[in-house]
């Protein structure tokens, strides 16, 4: 029988920290992560000025006195803003709209975002900003927080996107007129060439003398006055007679000013500013000669009875594609060399709305008139292949350019 005679116990036992390490490593530990929390507050910092810095947009903040204290990214250009308000920076009148923004923030605590207008280095640019309070910990509004970007561009070319559907909807709206007015015109010419053949034969079949024939050439006047009505909106739809052949058109306006000044109401007189050279351009010479007598009997209307000035130039111009589309018709041609004239005035001038419509057939601001100088006006321009743009205001006179393809050469 065997017994226990001994026994060894074996333990492992964890050393105890020195009195008062945990005081000092839980320190340690928080600034170690309040540092990396720095870093990373800085590397984000870092990445969204990159960031604004390839974009047009600006964040900046500004005091309860609306005074800069900060500008993100910063620029040389920011950088002067800081510690100064709106006005001071671009002018009391310039910064009126935003600053009024601004103050409505601090006062109501509710945000807000306009589009605002500022010069910014000398040119006009166009901001959408969007403004939000700053409070402190008890609730108080210390100051706001704004982001401006810098929509010039867009705004530039939804402007221009709108003026192109509006050009396509004018020609739209003209060919549309035209096909109207040339078909009635062509059917009612017809009707008007049997009433005037029938009338020739009536007259034959009476004794001269009689009193029905006074009856029957009265039915002539009418019918022929009718007739010439129908190719006024012949021309107007571009279906009108039509002879073309190169000629100059400086030739043609110098021959013009006895006859323009003929008619001319009292008080009214023609300047007249010729280009030196030739014009050559491909048309109907009658045609031409028209739309310039057209456009100087609607610009002598335009002074009314307190007479002025009416100017005719013409000249040679290179038209780009800015330029031709700032014109009806202008977006069909190719840029170029064109042969210009244009009729100006210090007459009453034109609303938008009559702008819109003075080309249309029938359409007329005055008493005796049947509304189709323009429309025959707008129908030769076209069938040319050239372009007319009006420049007018209320009260401030008009001007009417038309350009026309320069061939370079004449008959």
């Amino acid at each position: 029988m065997s017994s226990i005679v001994g026994a060894r116990v074996v333990s492992s036992v964890r050393p105890s920290a020195p009195p008062g390490r945990d005081l000092v490593e839980e320190p340690r530990r928080a600034l170690l992560a309040v540092r990396q929390n720095e870093s990373r507050l800085r590397e984000n910092e870092e990445r969204l000025t990159r960031a604004l810095a390839h974009t047009n947009t600006l964040i900046l903040d500004q005091d309860a006195l609306l005074r800069y204290t900060r500008i993100d990214p910063a620029t040389p250009q920011t950088e002067r803003a800081i510690g100064h308000t709106d006005e001071e920076v671009f002018g009391r009148v310039e910064a009126a709209s935003l600053t009024a923004m601004k103050r409505s923030v601090l006062a109501t605590r509710v945000p807000m975002r306009e589009d605002v207008e500022l010069v910014v280095e000398g040119e006009r640019r166009i901001f959408d900003v969007s403004v939000e309070p700053i409070c402190s910990a008890s609730g108080e509004v210390v100051g706001i927080t704004s982001i401006a970007t810098d929509i010039t561009e867009r705004k530039h070319a939804e402007e221009a996107r709108r003026a192109r559907e509006e050009r396509i909807r004018e020609a739209q709206r003209i060919e549309s007129l035209g096909m109207l007015a040339g078909g009635v015109a062509h059917d009612f010419n017809n009707l008007l060439m049997s009433i005037l053949s029938f009338s020739e034969l009536a007259l034959t079949d009476v004794p001269a003398g009689a009193a029905v024939c006074e009856d029957i050439e009265r039915i002539q006047i009418a019918a022929r006055r009718a007739s010439d009505l129908c190719k006024q909106m012949l021309t107007y739809a571009g279906r009108g007679r039509f002879q073309q052949k190169g000629f100059d058109l400086a030739e043609l306006v110098r021959e013009m000013p006895r006859l323009l000044e003929v008619g001319l109401p009292k008080g009214v007189t023609l300047r007249y500013d010729f280009a030196q050279g030739a014009l050559p351009i491909a048309g109907d010479a009658t045609q031409i000669r028209q739309v310039i007598m057209n456009l100087i009997s609607n610009a002598t209307d335009a002074l009314g009875d307190a007479g002025g000035v009416v100017t005719l130039e013409t000249g040679l111009v290179d038209a780009d594609a800015a330029c031709l589309s700032q014109m009806r018709f202008g977006e069909t041609l190719d840029p170029g060399r064109y042969v210009c004239c244009t009729v100006s005035d210090g007459g009453c001038g034109m609303d938008d709305l009559t702008q819109l419509r003075m080309f249309d057939p029938f359409f007329t601001t005055k008493r005796a008139s049947r509304g189709l100088g323009l429309a025959t006006v707008i129908g030769i321009v076209r069938r040319h292949g050239g372009a007319i743009r009006v420049e007018s205001q209320p009260g401030q006179g008009t001007t009417v350019r038309m350009l026309l393809p320069c061939t370079g050469k004449t008959a």
